[in-house]
Protein backbone atom coordinates (compact mmCIF):
# COMPACT_ATOMS: atom_id res chain seq x y z
CA UNK A 1 0.00 0.00 0.00
CA UNK A 2 1.07 3.34 -1.24
CA UNK A 3 1.35 5.06 2.10
CA UNK A 4 2.83 8.31 3.53
CA UNK A 5 3.22 9.87 7.37
CA UNK A 6 2.99 13.04 8.81
CA UNK A 7 3.69 14.16 12.14
CA UNK A 8 4.41 17.27 13.78
CA UNK A 9 8.36 16.56 14.74
CA UNK A 10 10.32 15.36 11.73
CA UNK A 11 13.03 13.95 14.17
CA UNK A 12 10.36 10.91 15.31
CA UNK A 13 9.40 10.11 11.60
CA UNK A 14 11.83 6.97 11.00
CA UNK A 15 10.78 6.31 14.41
CA UNK A 16 6.59 6.09 13.99
CA UNK A 17 7.67 4.29 10.72
CA UNK A 18 9.63 1.45 11.90
CA UNK A 19 6.95 0.81 14.44
CA UNK A 20 4.37 0.24 12.00
CA UNK A 21 6.89 -1.51 9.30
CA UNK A 22 6.23 -4.31 12.48
CA UNK A 23 2.83 -4.36 12.34
CA UNK A 24 2.14 -4.16 8.62
CA UNK A 25 3.73 -4.06 5.11
CA UNK A 26 3.93 -0.60 3.68
CA UNK A 27 5.67 1.06 0.92
CA UNK A 28 6.68 5.07 1.82
CA UNK A 29 4.99 7.06 -1.33
CA UNK A 30 5.51 10.57 0.07
CA UNK A 31 3.96 12.09 -3.45
CA UNK A 32 0.97 10.80 -3.92
CA UNK A 33 0.26 8.30 -1.10
CA UNK A 34 -3.33 6.27 -1.02
CA UNK A 35 -3.71 6.54 2.67
CA UNK A 36 -1.88 8.51 5.30
CA UNK A 37 -0.48 7.76 8.80
CA UNK A 38 -0.75 11.21 10.93
CA UNK A 39 1.00 10.63 14.62
CA UNK A 40 -0.34 13.62 16.53
CA UNK A 41 -3.17 15.50 17.38
CA UNK A 42 -6.40 17.32 15.42
CA UNK A 43 -4.19 20.21 14.60
CA UNK A 44 -1.55 18.14 12.97
CA UNK A 45 -4.72 16.28 11.04
CA UNK A 46 -5.48 19.66 9.64
CA UNK A 47 -1.45 20.23 8.58
CA UNK A 48 -1.56 16.96 7.01
CA UNK A 49 -4.72 17.29 5.07
CA UNK A 50 -3.59 20.94 4.11
CA UNK A 51 -0.54 19.03 2.70
CA UNK A 52 -1.66 15.85 1.18
CA UNK A 53 -5.65 17.31 0.38
CA UNK A 54 -8.96 14.99 -0.21
CA UNK A 55 -7.71 12.18 -2.38
CA UNK A 56 -5.82 9.62 0.49
CA UNK A 57 -7.56 8.45 3.49
CA UNK A 58 -5.95 9.54 6.95
CA UNK A 59 -5.40 7.30 9.54
CA UNK A 60 -4.84 9.16 12.84
CA UNK A 61 -2.72 7.84 15.74
CA UNK A 62 -3.37 10.78 18.57
CA UNK A 63 0.24 11.13 20.18
CA UNK A 64 -1.36 13.79 22.46
CA UNK A 65 -4.46 14.25 25.17
CA UNK A 66 -7.67 15.32 23.04
CA UNK A 67 -7.72 13.82 19.55
CA UNK A 68 -11.65 14.12 18.31
CA UNK A 69 -10.86 12.78 14.49
CA UNK A 70 -8.34 9.97 16.16
CA UNK A 71 -10.03 6.90 17.02
CA UNK A 72 -6.65 5.00 18.45
CA UNK A 73 -3.79 6.48 20.74
CA UNK A 74 -0.18 6.06 20.21
CA UNK A 75 -0.09 3.32 23.51
CA UNK A 76 -2.75 1.28 21.38
CA UNK A 77 -1.42 1.18 17.83
CA UNK A 78 -1.03 -2.35 18.13
CA UNK A 79 -4.57 -2.95 18.41
CA UNK A 80 -5.25 -1.21 15.50
CA UNK A 81 -7.23 -3.44 12.83
CA UNK A 82 -4.43 -3.09 9.75
CA UNK A 83 -7.41 -5.07 7.56
CA UNK A 84 -7.15 -1.43 6.10
CA UNK A 85 -9.18 -1.53 2.75
CA UNK A 86 -11.66 -3.76 5.18
CA UNK A 87 -11.96 -0.94 8.01
CA UNK A 88 -14.43 1.04 8.42
CA UNK A 89 -13.95 4.58 6.73
CA UNK A 90 -16.13 8.04 7.95
CA UNK A 91 -16.41 10.65 5.34
CA UNK A 92 -17.12 14.66 6.44
CA UNK A 93 -18.28 17.10 3.95
CA UNK A 94 -15.68 19.73 3.45
CA UNK A 95 -15.95 23.62 2.39
CA UNK A 96 -15.05 24.35 -1.02
CA UNK A 97 -13.39 28.34 -0.79
CA UNK A 98 -13.25 30.72 -3.73
CA UNK A 99 -11.97 33.71 -4.28
CA UNK A 100 -10.18 36.07 -7.15
CA UNK A 101 -6.61 37.15 -5.70
CA UNK A 102 -4.06 38.68 -8.44
CA UNK A 103 -6.75 38.38 -11.39
CA UNK A 104 -6.46 34.29 -10.94
CA UNK A 105 -9.26 32.37 -9.29
CA UNK A 106 -8.26 30.29 -6.50
CA UNK A 107 -9.63 27.21 -4.22
CA UNK A 108 -9.04 25.81 -1.30
CA UNK A 109 -10.75 23.53 0.55
CA UNK A 110 -11.33 23.43 4.37
CA UNK A 111 -12.22 20.30 6.79
CA UNK A 112 -13.43 22.93 9.35
CA UNK A 113 -14.07 26.51 9.25
CA UNK A 114 -13.30 29.70 7.52
CA UNK A 115 -12.89 32.65 9.82
CA UNK A 116 -12.78 36.77 9.31
CA UNK A 117 -11.87 38.22 12.18
CA UNK A 118 -11.10 41.79 12.93
CA UNK A 119 -9.60 41.75 16.90
CA UNK A 120 -9.16 45.81 16.89
CA UNK A 121 -12.29 47.30 15.15
CA UNK A 122 -15.87 46.29 13.61
CA UNK A 123 -16.19 44.38 10.62
CA UNK A 124 -18.55 45.82 7.75
CA UNK A 125 -19.50 42.84 5.41
CA UNK A 126 -22.28 41.88 2.70
CA UNK A 127 -23.90 38.64 3.51
CA UNK A 128 -25.32 36.71 0.49
CA UNK A 129 -26.67 33.19 -0.01
CA UNK A 130 -27.11 32.44 -3.44
CA UNK A 131 -26.27 36.03 -4.91
CA UNK A 132 -29.06 37.65 -2.71
CA UNK A 133 -28.20 40.18 0.19
CA UNK A 134 -29.14 38.72 3.59
CA UNK A 135 -27.85 41.11 5.93
CA UNK A 136 -25.46 43.85 5.94
CA UNK A 137 -23.58 43.16 9.15
CA UNK A 138 -21.61 44.84 11.58
CA UNK A 139 -19.34 43.14 14.17
CA UNK A 140 -15.97 41.52 15.14
CA UNK A 141 -16.50 38.48 12.44
CA UNK A 142 -17.79 35.35 10.88
CA UNK A 143 -17.30 31.92 10.94
CA UNK A 144 -18.93 29.68 8.21
CA UNK A 145 -17.94 25.75 9.60
CA UNK A 146 -18.49 22.25 8.45
CA UNK A 147 -20.45 19.54 10.12
CA UNK A 148 -16.63 18.33 11.24
CA UNK A 149 -15.91 22.09 12.48
CA UNK A 150 -18.89 22.41 14.01
CA UNK A 151 -17.51 21.16 17.21
CA UNK A 152 -14.63 23.33 17.12
CA UNK A 153 -14.19 26.97 16.85
CA UNK A 154 -18.43 27.07 16.14
CA UNK A 155 -19.01 25.77 19.26
CA UNK A 156 -17.17 28.05 21.29
CA UNK A 157 -19.15 30.56 19.67
CA UNK A 158 -22.46 28.84 20.47
CA UNK A 159 -23.09 27.62 17.35
CA UNK A 160 -24.82 23.97 16.80
CA UNK A 161 -23.32 20.35 16.63
CA UNK A 162 -24.06 19.40 13.20
CA UNK A 163 -24.06 15.39 12.57
CA UNK A 164 -21.31 14.16 10.42
CA UNK A 165 -23.99 12.78 7.38
CA UNK A 166 -25.39 16.20 6.61
CA UNK A 167 -24.08 18.37 3.63
CA UNK A 168 -24.58 21.22 5.44
CA UNK A 169 -22.51 24.51 6.55
CA UNK A 170 -22.98 26.69 9.44
CA UNK A 171 -23.03 30.52 9.78
CA UNK A 172 -22.11 31.64 13.17
CA UNK A 173 -20.62 35.12 14.10
CA UNK A 174 -19.01 36.95 16.47
CA UNK A 175 -20.02 39.83 18.38
CA UNK A 176 -22.75 41.73 15.98
CA UNK A 177 -23.33 44.26 16.61
CA UNK A 178 -27.59 44.82 17.30
CA UNK A 179 -29.01 48.07 18.44
CA UNK A 180 -31.62 50.74 17.27
CA UNK A 181 -29.31 51.34 14.33
CA UNK A 182 -27.86 48.18 13.39
CA UNK A 183 -29.75 44.53 13.40
CA UNK A 184 -28.26 41.30 12.94
CA UNK A 185 -29.35 37.83 12.86
CA UNK A 186 -27.94 36.88 16.24
CA UNK A 187 -28.21 32.78 16.07
CA UNK A 188 -26.40 30.71 13.87
CA UNK A 189 -27.54 29.86 10.28
CA UNK A 190 -27.10 26.53 8.97
CA UNK A 191 -27.91 26.01 4.69
CA UNK A 192 -27.81 23.51 2.70
CA UNK A 193 -25.26 22.24 0.01
CA UNK A 194 -27.15 23.95 -3.05
CA UNK A 195 -26.38 27.04 -1.10
CA UNK A 196 -23.30 29.34 -1.63
CA UNK A 197 -22.17 32.10 1.18
CA UNK A 198 -20.35 35.09 -0.48
CA UNK A 199 -18.78 37.24 1.91
CA UNK A 200 -18.04 40.74 0.86
CA UNK A 201 -15.94 43.57 3.11
CA UNK A 202 -17.44 47.07 2.73
CA UNK A 203 -15.07 48.63 3.53
CA UNK A 204 -11.63 49.50 1.42
CA UNK A 205 -9.66 49.27 4.21
CA UNK A 206 -9.21 45.93 6.53
CA UNK A 207 -5.81 46.01 7.78
CA UNK A 208 -6.91 44.23 11.12
CA UNK A 209 -8.69 41.28 9.24
CA UNK A 210 -7.41 37.88 10.00
CA UNK A 211 -8.96 35.53 7.19
CA UNK A 212 -8.50 31.62 8.08
CA UNK A 213 -9.22 27.94 7.22
CA UNK A 214 -8.38 25.57 9.45
CA UNK A 215 -4.77 26.32 10.48
CA UNK A 216 -3.91 28.13 7.38
CA UNK A 217 -3.68 32.05 6.37
CA UNK A 218 -5.18 34.15 3.27
CA UNK A 219 -4.62 37.73 2.46
CA UNK A 220 -7.55 39.54 4.01
CA UNK A 221 -6.17 42.83 2.65
CA UNK A 222 -5.86 41.59 -0.93
CA UNK A 223 -9.36 39.62 -1.19
CA UNK A 224 -12.58 41.43 -0.62
CA UNK A 225 -14.88 39.06 -1.27
CA UNK A 226 -15.03 35.16 -1.28
CA UNK A 227 -17.50 32.51 -1.52
CA UNK A 228 -17.75 29.37 0.33
CA UNK A 229 -20.28 26.06 -0.65
CA UNK A 230 -20.40 22.53 0.57
CA UNK A 231 -17.26 20.87 -1.88
CA UNK A 232 -18.63 17.61 -3.72
CA UNK A 233 -15.57 16.26 -2.27
CA UNK A 234 -14.65 14.38 1.54
CA UNK A 235 -12.39 13.95 3.25
CA UNK A 236 -12.12 10.31 4.88
CA UNK A 237 -11.26 8.99 7.32
CA UNK A 238 -10.11 5.59 9.15
CA UNK A 239 -11.54 4.84 12.17
CA UNK A 240 -12.86 2.22 15.17
CA UNK A 241 -16.27 0.94 13.46
CA UNK A 242 -17.21 1.00 17.89
CA UNK A 243 -16.31 4.30 18.37
CA UNK A 244 -18.16 6.24 16.22
CA UNK A 245 -18.74 10.74 15.37
CA UNK A 246 -20.89 10.96 18.48
CA UNK A 247 -18.77 8.42 20.72
CA UNK A 248 -15.43 10.70 19.79
CA UNK A 249 -17.36 13.50 20.36
CA UNK A 250 -18.97 12.86 23.99
CA UNK A 251 -14.95 11.71 25.32
CA UNK A 252 -13.39 14.76 23.80
CA UNK A 253 -15.80 17.07 25.98
CA UNK A 254 -18.19 15.35 28.61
Amino acid sequence: MKTAIYCKDKSEKKTFEKQLGKLIEIQIHEIDPNYVFVFGGDGTFLDAFNHYGYRPVYIPINTGNLGFFSSWNINEINKLNFDIPNNHIEEFSLLEISYQLNNQEHIVYSVNEITMIDPLYTQSLNIYLNGQLLEEYKGSGICISSPAGSTGFNKSLGGALIDKNLAVMQLTKLAPLSNIKYQSFDNPIVVDKNTVITIESRKKSSLNSVLTYDRSILDAQSISKFNVKVSLHKVKILVDQKDDFWNRLRKAFL
